[in-house]
């Protein structure tokens, strides 16, 4: 008989605890952001997706420790806030992810590259990145059996869109393309 694992010892319970506390209060601070901007905003039925995902990118990477990001975004894209929420949701999820996996503690600080642009089609494209070792090659988005990405591709879905991934040695790419307007695919 196998001696079972020793449990981990309480500080390193305690760290897994702050940083789950973390990404929880990242996740509240994208909705109640778009709240935030609908208040305050003269166009309450749309929300600037640039000066909003700033916001929940900024929140995100703060929750997380060794981050820099790089955001770029066209200021002209207004969405409606039903569909603001459920892309802020997926950047949060994604940096969250490239934070914890693309830079294991005590490694070099890491980079995330956040960026939204608007295709002549009226097609939104969102892409996050990073410099991190990459995903495993077997990795299928739609056989995950982490959460988070569950929600992602159920969020991808609801939106009408569809997402990509890229991974190499130089890190790894999300790319999830939209329509700006209410349009499902099934």
């Amino acid at each position: 008989m196998e001696p079972s694992p020793a449990p981990p010892d309480l500080t390193t319970r305690a760290l897994q605890q702050r940083i789950r506390q973390q990404e929880i209060l990242a996740e509240l601070s994208a909705v109640g952001r778009a709240y935030e901007r609908l208040a305050y905003d003269e166009n309450v039925e749309t929300i600037a997706l640039d000066a909003y995902l700033r916001d929940v990118c900024a929140d995100a990477v703060r929750a997380s420790s060794q981050c820099q990001l790089e955001f770029t975004a066209d200021p002209s894209i207004r969405v409606d806030a039903d569909r603001a929420i459920p892309i802020a949701l997926i950047v949060n999820e994604l940096i969250t992810n490239a934070a914890k996996h693309a830079s294991p503690e005590g490694s070099a600080t890491s980079r995330i590259g956040v960026r939204l642009t608007k295709a002549p089609d009226a097609t939104l494209s969102l892409s996050v990145c990073d410099n991190g070792p990459g995903l495993p090659a077997d990795f299928d988005m739609t056989k995950s059996k982490g959460l988070g990405m569950r929600v992602v591709m159920a969020l991808t879905k609801q939106l009408g869109g569809n997402i990509t991934h890229h991974s190499g040695v130089d890190g790894t790419q999300f790319t999830l393309s939209i329509p700006v307007s209410n349009q499902r695919q099934d």
